[in-house]
């Protein structure tokens, strides 16, 4: 949990990345104010990749451009198998669920926000702007609700920019590979199936069911089980016990 305020530019857990790779994060109830440049993890990336970030539960806050729900500013850098959930993302221009801009060469892909977002002008689901190429966004999709302008997973496209296989969605929830774009996206390593929601992504080192122990001489027992580390999520376990 971060509650983090600044009136300055790169508002984020890492204010400025450079040449860097960010992975399997999981971050909950993150909440960022800032102006410019303000993101939950980064506020302004270059040359960074970031893969497996899941962001939930949590509110971005930027009182000018370059708002993301993950990054603010994307130069030169990519978002890959992350996502945002339950989070509001707000700023005035560029803002975004994942990013507020892309500059190439940058990559955002098999990623997807549900949440709710709250800019200007160059509004997206996914990015507030897909600016200089080469830049894309490919294999994602949305499902927000725009307090303000926007429309779509893209809000602006710039020169040499482009984007391939987005959508926005809405319930019934897309759970697994059996519907589009999800056909391309790894649901044995990467992804897992959350019934009646959006995929989660599945923790480097797989959890370990808990259970109190019966009794020896119980012939009933009520057994309350736990996953360590936690499986976000509706999960549906098998347990079998024998005498």
């Amino acid at each position: 949990n971060v509650n983090l305020t600044s009136g300055n530019f790169d508002s984020g857990i890492f204010g400025r990345t450079e040449n860097a790779s960010i992975s399997n994060l999981y971050l909950d109830n993150i909440t960022i104010s800032g102006t410019d440049n303000v993101g939950a993890l980064i506020g302004t990336a270059t040359y960074t990749t970031t893969t497996r970030i899941s962001l939930t539960n949590s509110s971005i806050t930027g009182t000018g451009e370059f708002v993301g729900g993950i990054v603010g500013y994307l130069g030169g850098s990519s978002i890959e198998k992350s996502y945002a959930e339950d989070t509001t993302v707000t700023g005035d221009n560029l803002v975004g669920g994942l990013a507020g801009i892309a500059i190439g060469p940058s990559t955002i892909s098999q990623s997807y926000m549900q949440g709710i977002i709250d800019g200007a002008t160059n509004v997206g689901g996914i990015t507030g702007q897909v600016g200089a190429g080469p830049a894309y966004v490919t294999e994602t999709y949305a499902d927000v609700i725009f307090s303000n302008a926007g429309s779509d997973v893209v809000g602006s496209i710039g020169s040499g920019a482009g984007e391939t296989r987005n959508f926005m969605a809405s319930t019934p929830y897309l759970e697994n590979n059996t519907q589009a774009p999800l056909g391309t996206w790894d649901f044995v390593e990467t992804w897992y199936v959350r019934t009646g929601n959006y995929p989660g992504l599945k923790p480097v080192e797989l959890p370990q069911l808990l259970c109190e122990a019966p009794l020896a001489t119980d012939d009933s027992a009520t057994v309350t089980c736990a996953t360590e580390p936690a499986l976000a999520g509706l999960t549906s376990w098998e347990l079998q016990y024998g005498y």
